[in-house]
């Protein structure tokens, strides 16, 4: 009888992860100390049982404002209401900007086109 041993394509990146670990063993305490605190704030939040929705598209979008209300807790946190709101203000002006851009392209696009249907037959 033949023996064979599988192992996934990726099993070498595996085993050099755990290399690094067994070499320095408290870069996992800091990373898990690091990662932990966000999850468990979410958790907290959340109620740490369940997601609030069913289906896993409503799911997604449940965690992603979870996270979403996070980051703009700690950003407010760190920077202040003021500098986050002028970032947002010069964001949305810029996309503003942007957006009438196109919509002057395309209407020149639309009048040129008129145009030359019109007098150029």
């Amino acid at each position: 009888m033949e023996r064979r041993i599988k192992r996934w394509e990726h099993e070498a990146v595996i085993d050099a992860m755990q290399d690094r670990l067994d070499r320095a063993p408290k870069s996992m305490r800091v990373r898990r100390a690091t990662v932990e605190h966000p999850f468990g704030t979410l958790k907290a939040w959340m109620g740490a049982t369940h997601f609030r929705t069913k289906t896993l598209a409503k799911v997604r979008t449940e965690m992603s404002l979870h996270v979403l209300a996070y980051n703009l807790k700690r950003v407010i946190a760190i920077l202040g209401a003021g500098p986050l709101m002028a970032g947002l203000w010069c964001k949305l002006r810029n996309r503003r900007n942007e957006a009438l851009g196109n919509i002057t392209r395309l209407m020149r696009r639309e009048l040129h086109s008129k145009f030359r249907a019109q007098f150029c037959n």
